[in-house]
Formats: C-alpha cells, structure tokens, sequence
C-alpha cells in the first residue's frame, strides 16, 4: 500500500434515480405487471384474496372450537396437565374450569380480531 488517501473536496453532482428504482410503482411495473398475462394473475390473485377472507376467518374460528372440543374430550391428559394438576394443589374447581375457559375464549377471540383486522385491510373501499 502506498499510505496516500483520496479526499474529495466538491460534492457528488446528484443524479436522478435509475428509472426501475423510482419506488413502489416501479417495483410493481417491473415485477407484476411486465405483460398481460402477469396482469392478469396479478389481479386475479388479488380479487380471490378479497373473495376467501370471509370464509377464511369462519374456519379458523371453528378449528379453534373444535380443537378445543377434541381436547376436552378426546385427550383427558392434555386437560389434566392444566386442569387437574391446578385443581389438586388449590381445590377450587369453578374457579379452575373459568380460568380455563377463558384461555379458550381468548385464543378464540384473538383469531377473530386478528382475521378481521386482515379482512378490512383488504376490502374494496366504497365511495
């Protein structure tokens, strides 16, 4: 190495972005809308999104139901570890069986504000 350093003394004159670089709409040109056929894929996937979120978030809801319910009654040890190690050490039952109900609740309750919160961001907005 020869120990000398370039130091620039005029500022770099500023150029205009290359024009695939000019943010979203150039991102969207250049990947989704490049030929017709792209355009309609583009479109149609957007269009079957809107049309399945409704039933999405009612099948996610009743998964969560009916696994609660496959738990509950098919699988006794999964609900022992929880219930019956709680209700042995404090012997209040109601208030065991609240408690986990409302666990259920929640994770039931979280998946519908979740899925909701996804179905009005994408929903076509009226005029």
């Amino acid at each position: 190495m020869s120990g000398q350093a370039f130091v620039r003394t005029e500022p770099v004159p500023a150029m205009p972005p290359p024009l695939r670089d000019r943010g979203v709409v150039g991102w969207l040109r250049e990947h989704l809308f490049t030929g017709p056929l792209n355009i309609v894929l583009t479109l149609l996937s957007i269009l079957f999104l809107w049309w399945l979120i409704p039933p999405l978030t009612s099948q996610y809801l009743n998964l969560t139901k009916n696994s609660t319910l496959a738990v509950a009654i098919g699988y006794p040890d999964l609900v022992q570890v929880f219930t019956g190690t709680v209700l042995n050490q404090t012997g209040q039952a109601v208030e065991v069986v609240v408690i986990t109900m409302a666990v259920y609740l929640t994770i039931s309750l979280l998946t519908s504000m979740l899925m909701n919160i996804y179905n009005a961001r994408m929903a076509l907005v009226e005029r």
